[in-house]
């Protein structure tokens, strides 16, 4: 954990990172979007938030393409604040959050902190049965407080961070390179594992929420776990870390069914998709809705491993537009 240092002049720093106290800092919103993409969500929802979290806000970018993590690169090298909020284009600021970041990151002296993202309010039955899986143990295991406020504000490591709700000190984060732009997604994991090598730490805030509306459809949310898994393995081969081991635990899957399939296990074909789905129906109380998620959400992770780590990513675009949005706290 880094150690947190409090100077004269009213700052604290971070193993030689310099942090403004979160009564004074304000922040830049950053919000990557496609070139087409309609970003309104989220400008609605901050320009909608209460005048004391407005007046936090220093800047609202858009940086606009087809590569994520060089928009946000671009957008924080551009920004003209101490600390970067990045969020979605649908990420929905609700009130609060923004002081809470600023207040946590200064608790616990981190150089990043950030907080769950919540299914939207009217969210349709299909989100609300999706979001339930991500939010429980069999679904996302610690990585459910991305889902969820989970426990009380504490230092934290990648697994409970997101990138649609993450607060940055830019210093910090142009210090250590930024994303890396041949990652996506999963880029912030990576940079989170590079921060805490370096001694720095990481706060999650669970009452600093974002609201984001779920997949619309079960195609979408299959595709959603593959990506992930697929980020998660080429992130594994681009800078691997002990922790990261944990990530692999869906490709048993597979390898069971490799297994079953073999003699002499054949005769353990048939038992092995009982038992499975009986397990999957138990972690939701008999819900077969649930349990059909959570099987599809394991097997395309799984299959999101194998391919990323088998296959190669083509290069995305590297064109930026920033848009400097208009911005009255």
């Amino acid at each position: 954990m880094a150690q947190k240092l409090v100077a004269k002049n009213g700052k604290s720093s971070t193993r030689g990172i310099t942090l403004s106290t979160a009564r004074k800092s304000r922040v830049a919103v950053l919000v990557p979007c496609e070139p087409g993409g309609d970003p309104s969500p989220c400008l609605a929802a901050l320009r909608g938030l209460p005048r004391a979290d407005r007046a936090l806000v220093a800047q609202v970018w858009v940086a606009r393409g087809l590569n994520p993590s060089r928009q946000r690169n671009l957008a924080a090298a551009r920004a003209g604040a101490d600390w970067v909020l990045f969020l979605d284009s649908d990420s929905r600021a609700q009130p609060g959050q923004i002081p809470a970041l600023l207040k946590a990151a200064q608790a616990l002296g981190a150089v990043a902190a950030g907080g769950p993202n919540l299914p939207l309010l009217d969210e349709p039955p299909l989100g609300m049965a999706l979001d339930r899986v991500l939010g429980s143990w069999a679904g996302s295991m610690a990585s459910r407080a991305r889902y969820r406020a989970v426990g009380q504000r504490r230092a934290c490591g990648e697994k409970e961070l997101i990138l649609c709700n993450l607060l940055l000190a830019r210093k910090a984060f142009l210090a250590h390179g930024g994303f890396r732009e041949d990652l996506y997604p999963n880029e912030e994991n990576e940079l989170f594992n590079r921060l805490r090598a370096a001694g720095l730490a990481l706060a999650y805030e669970p009452q600093a929420a974002v609201r984001r509306p779920r997949r619309h459809s079960v195609g979408a949310w299959i595709q959603q776990s593959f990506r992930y898994g697929h980020g998660r393995a080429r992130q594994i081969r681009a800078n691997p870390y002990p922790g990261d081991l944990l990530n692999l635990l869906p490709l048993a899957l597979p390898l069971a069914w490799i297994l079953a399939s073999l003699a002499p296990w054949a005769w353990m074909a048939p038992g092995l998709p009982l038992a499975y789905g009986l397990a999957c129906l138990a972690c939701y109380r008999g819900r077969p809705d649930l349990g059909l998620l959570l099987a599809l959400r394991h097997h395309a992770y799984a299959a999101g491993l194998l391919a990323g780590f088998v296959g190669a990513q083509a290069p995305r675009p590297q064109a930026v537009r920033l848009e400097r949005v208009p911005w009255r706290p």
